[in-house]
């Protein structure tokens, strides 16, 4: 073997990424891995990759912004130099390891850059609005057991929307308003949310 050869890095080789998380922050993730039968760590990596696509989430978030955003060539939000550097109060003592890809952790490290802080907090941010917010958290939660969900229960949640928007002229039923209460009663209920769906489809 020659020396001096550099050693080739993967491709998809992720990224270590482990912010602190608050008391109820923390709860609340290890309960919704238990109803979306998920690791907690695979909660926390949708919240901050799939929260950081939302424009709700930056529309959240972007007061806290000193410096500019910029991701993706395309996507811009100006930032304010009078601000503070972004630092959470209640930083908590329970950390939640997680791991991205390369392009990921950019996108999180562009982040960091307009709170002025590191990635971890950064990600921490995207974990605690997301948490907060349910127009936030119940669609993110939602696409993902819909992608878990198979083609028969599929058209099984699909016949039940049809039926109740049928007779639901003030409501508009679709699989995403029928996942996202799904969420809700199981978050509230401590139940899993497959379960909750195979008993309304019986």
């Amino acid at each position: 073997m020659s020396e001096g050869r550099e050693r080739k890095v993967r491709s998809d080789k992720k990224r270590a990424v482990a912010p602190f998380l608050d008391t109820d922050t923390y709860e609340m993730v290890s309960r919704i891995s238990y109803i979306c039968d998920l690791p907690m760590k695979s909660v926390g990596e949708l919240l901050c990759r799939d929260g950081f696509q939302s424009r709700k989430m930056l529309e959240e978030i972007r007061v806290y912004f000193r410096r500019d955003l910029v991701y993706e060539d395309n996507h811009y939000c100006f930032g304010d130099s009078t601000k503070d550097p972004f630092r959470i109060e209640d930083i908590g003592s329970q950390r939640l390891f997680m791991k991205f890809y390369e392009f990921e952790h950019q996108r999180f490290a562009a982040l960091a850059y307009a709170l002025d802080c590191s990635v971890a907090m950064a990600t921490s941010l995207l974990i605690r609005t997301a948490i907060k917010r349910k127009d936030i958290m119940y669609p993110i939660l939602g696409d993902q057991i819909r992608k878990d969900l198979d083609i028969k229960r599929t058209k099984q949640l699909r016949e039940l929307c049809r039926f109740l928007d049928a007779r639901s002229p003030d409501d508009f039923i679709t699989i995403p308003v029928m996942l996202a209460h799904a969420i809700d009663k199981c978050v509230q209920e401590g139940k899993k949310v497959k379960r909750t769906l195979q008993e309304w489809i019986q």
